[in-house]
């Protein structure tokens, strides 16, 4: 009844003021490069007199001109000193003195160890507010999410304390902890949940608490985390059922314990008729997957990428429900807020940072306003976080303009690259590839890698991983691993000059064990702490993992190209 009474009040009000505040942010884009440049000199004014702001002049700082002249290009090889001084407690080294430091985020270290970064309030303000605006235009856009409950998959908000006694987690779960009381409603879990240590419990909560309401919307980082809560459903389905008929929780790890309070009292109440209705479900399906149990209006998760090939295979599991790309967002902040459902396309946001862009090969750093459609870019980022014309890693793709606001996907990470003998090939390459052929063939992988092999006798090649996809006709394989090497010559001239040379040898394809991909996902887990949901699976893999896999079969190429010609090998 408070619900029916929630969502008829939400769809009379909330719709028609956030569609009027959305139209509202779409005005400004048209002067974003002012808007920018404003927000960049009250940053540097704002931070003068701090430790780093002294050391690189800020005070003299009058123009954008000045300040790309006085601040040189950063790595956070360069700013960790500073950053670990404020984790020591001493705030000034880049935050102004008024700046509170509500506790720390870190990245999800999928390339290294994890970074920590301080959350003030003025800037997960700015956060929030991009935030909301990437839900509204989702909500404008699908407007009965409204009138049901909405599932945030993130993870832990606690992986370790700073040296001061600041703990540090991730985004998604401080986010939701400093959420509006208001939308906080509206979750089907309570932000409580991020508090749960282990990540099969804190998944297997998520799941009870959820599968007992009405969900419409699910938001998470990666294609993956919604494929494995799907599976968790299917695979926990009596499990499930009994709990909600008991009031009880009892899947998860032996030995996690919920934490005591609100989440604990959620718990406990029962849901029989709910239960009842899922044991129908599957009787009548034989599977307990969200298609069979929920009414969904959205998905949101990364659709491009070298990790959004992933949402191809979310039919399976969430039927015909449209699914809405995340945009480009990271630790360091949300960047763009995409405009349409199926696209990685996004407007970059007005307010809050400061970007440059310098392009793929280099050259000198732009600013928004100058980017030249269809070219790929390096992105800097000034934010006050303390990052300044920092380097984030990311490739990113101009396809015009709204008003002065480029229009971008990210493509890669710039790690995401490998050159042996000078083929210079790219994470996103190997997976347009990947995607091209197994479409021709009728394949689904939901899953894969390419690994960078030079052995010790021979050419280098690059080796496909693909979990073993059971019995399957010779030829399938071969034809696969002939149409992968066709379409990265397409992709990569450097490629084709380098098998045509004879310098990279054909592709092949290691086949291991089902599970293989789960187990690198979990160890990154256990690993940095971050949990299952952060992790980006790479679409080039490290070699050193040819240690480590258990190959069950490779499969070479019975054609070899030499002066673009095929011979028998």
């Amino acid at each position: 009844m408070r619900d029916a009474l929630i969502a008829s009040i939400a769809r009379a009000t909330i719709y028609p003021y956030n569609k009027s505040k959305y139209r509202a942010y779409q005005a400004t884009l048209g002067n974003a490069r002012q808007i920018e440049q404003d927000d960049l000199l009250a940053l540097i004014e704002r931070h003068q007199h701090t430790d780093f702001g002294r050391a690189h002049n800020f005070a003299r700082i009058r123009t954008v001109d000045d300040f790309q002249n006085q601040i040189p290009i950063t790595d956070y090889a360069d700013l960790a000193p500073y950053f670990d001084a404020v984790a020591r407690g001493q705030t000034n080294a880049l935050l102004p003195a008024n700046e509170r430091i509500l506790e720390f985020t870190c990245t999800s270290g999928t390339t290294g160890e994890p970074k920590i970064l301080p959350v003030t309030g003025n800037w997960l303000k700015t956060y929030q507010r991009h935030w909301r605006l990437w839900g509204i235009k989702a909500l404008v856009d699908h407007p009965g999410i409204l009138q049901k409950k909405w599932l945030q998959i993130s993870g832990p908000a606690t992986v370790g304390v700073t040296p001061a006694g600041k703990r540090y987690g991730m985004i998604s779960a401080i986010t939701a902890r400093h959420q509006n009381p208001i939308l906080q409603y509206g979750f089907a879990a309570p932000f409580e949940v991020g508090d749960i240590a282990g990540n099969q419990t804190r998944g297997y909560a998520i799941l009870r608490l959820a599968i007992a309401q009405s969900v419409g919307f699910i938001i998470t980082v990666t294609p993956a985390n919604l494929i494995r809560f799907a599976e968790l459903a299917d695979r926990s389905k009596q499990i499930l059922i009994r709990d909600l008929y008991d009031g009880t929780m009892t899947g998860g790890t032996p030995g996690c314990e919920l934490p005591e309070g609100r989440l604990r009292a959620i718990m406990r109440k029962r849901h029989p008729e709910r239960a009842r209705a899922l044991e129908r479900i599957v009787k009548e399906t034989g599977t307990l997957y969200p298609k069979d149990f929920w009414q969904l209006e959205l998905v949101a998760c990364w659709v491009g990428g070298t990790v959004g090939y992933q949402s191809q295979n979310l039919a399976k599991y969430y039927g015909a429900t449209p699914v809405r790309d995340t945009g480009y967002v990271s630790t360091e902040g949300r960047h763009t807020i995409p405009v349409a459902d199926f696209t990685a396309h996004g407007v970059l946001v007005t307010g809050g940072a400061f970007y440059e862009f310098i392009p793929e090969d280099g050259g000198t750093p732009c600013r928004a306003a100058g980017l030249e459609a269809g070219q790929d870019y390096q992105v800097l980022l000034t934010s006050s976080q303390g990052l300044y014309r920092y380097r984030m890693g990311d490739i990113v793709r101009c396809h015009g303009f709204e008003g002065q606001a480029p229009i971008l996907e990210f493509i890669r990470k710039t790690s995401q690259f490998s050159d042996m003998e000078g083929e210079k090939i790219s994470g996103d390459q190997i997976v347009g590839a990947m995607m091209t052929c197994t479409a021709r063939l009728g394949l689904a992988v939901e899953t894969f890698g390419a690994i960078p092999v030079r052995p010790q006798q021979g050419a280098p090649y690059y080796a496909f991983v693909l979990e073993n996809p059971g019995p399957a006709p010779g030829s399938v394989e071969q034809d696969l691993l002939r149409m992968l090497d066709d379409e990265l010559r397409k992709l990569s001239i450097a490629y084709q000059l380098r098998r045509n040379d004879t310098s990279i040898a054909a592709a092949r394809l290691f086949i291991v064990e089902t599970g293989t991909f789960t187990a690198l996902t979990e160890t990154f887990g256990a690993r940095f702490g971050t949990g299952e949901t952060q992790y980006k699976q790479a679409a080039l893999l490290d070699p050193e993992l040819l240690t480590t896999l258990r190959i069950l079969r490779t499969v070479e190429n019975k054609t070899a190209a030499q002066d673009g010609l095929e011979t028998a090998v």
